[in-house]
């Protein structure tokens, strides 16, 4: 998950790192969030590991994903996250207008996205602009936390 200058942190950006961190919860390989082709309301989340709740999650096969429709006037922040289930899913942000205003996406303290949910991790922030029709590679920010070096360091240690 790397950061650029001006780019805000979210609660969700800690709490992920947190996670990682503490837990252990984060991605193995794979998993990342890529528009669908061509663009529509829809993403697909591709193959991948991940561990979740004390769960390695398996995806052996691409997952598309609807997104909701946009608000006529004001953007939002959704995110796509994984449950220790195995779920993927798209979780709506609230509508609101973008401040600084003229930025867009993670260059916005608001629209705030919704919290992660209990036992998931996010793997995407997606901007949807208002009146949106289609989603680009450019409104989707990664934002997997890899475990691949803390795993292959505990490996070590056993």
């Amino acid at each position: 998950m790397p950061f650029t200058i001006g780019q805000y942190l979210t609660k969700n950006d800690l709490d992920s790192q947190e996670l990682a961190h503490t837990l252990g919860y984060g991605v193995v390989n794979g998993l990342q969030v890529v528009p669908d082709a061509p663009p529509s309301m829809h993403i697909d989340v591709e193959v991948g590991k991940c561990y979740v709740a004390d769960t390695l999650v398996e995806k052996g096969v691409v997952t598309d994903l609807t997104v909701t429709a946009a608000d006529p006037t004001n953007p939002r922040k959704d995110i796509v996250v994984c449950n220790s289930a195995g779920t993927l899913s798209i979780v709506a942000g609230t509508p609101e207008a973008a401040l600084p205003s003229g930025n867009v996406g993670v260059y916005t303290l608001n629209p705030e996205p919704d919290n992660i949910p209990a036992n998931s991790i996010i793997l995407a922030e997606i901007w949807v602009p208002a009146v949106a029709t289609e989603i680009t590679g450019s409104e989707i920010y990664d934002k997997r936390v890899s475990i691949a070096d803390f795993l292959t360091h505990k490996d070590d240690a056993s």
